[in-house]
């Protein structure tokens, strides 16, 4: 039972540790957060995770990181692909290429691709990944945090 809303399912969360570099991303830590540095135009990394079985609805979905600059319209580029066991894995694509993010060089931020999931259901599997459009719009990616009912 949800405490905070009687009658209403709980929400569940999941963190995830990004763990591929991908083009131009080298592992490294900020303090004790360790994570995929990127820092150069078309710098990506990537993240997986599989859908549990008791989701119905997506709450949250983001990409937590540690930018390395301080920007006013930091440019990267969010894109997911998912699908069930046994189907091709482009069978949901979605993108978000003009996305421009207000952030504070080491203080932790929140990417937010939660609308880049619109047919997810349970069981499907998920990869997001994070581009840089722009030199010098560094990142530390440190996870996927993924809040669901």
């Amino acid at each position: 039972m949800n405490i905070s809303n009687p009658g209403e399912p709980p929400t569940k969360e999941l963190f995830i540790p990004i763990s591929f570099p991908g083009t131009g991303g080298v592992f490294n830590s900020a303090g004790n957060f360790a994570g995929i540095f990127i820092d150069l135009l078309n710098d990506k990394t990537f993240g997986h995770l599989i859908i549990p079985i008791d989701f119905t609805a997506v709450v949250e979905a983001v990409l937590l990181v540690v930018p390395g600059a301080t920007q006013a319209a930091a440019e990267w580029t969010l894109m997911t692909q998912y699908a069930a066991p046994g189907e091709n894995y482009t069978t949901h694509s979605e993108t978000d290429a003009t996305g421009t993010f207000d952030v504070t060089a080491d203080c932790f931020f929140e990417v937010d691709f939660s609308g880049l999931l619109m047919n997810l259901v349970a069981r499907d599997i998920l990869g997001v990944r994070m581009i840089l459009r722009r030199n010098g719009d560094s990142a530390r990616v440190l996870g996927i945090r993924f809040k669901y009912a």
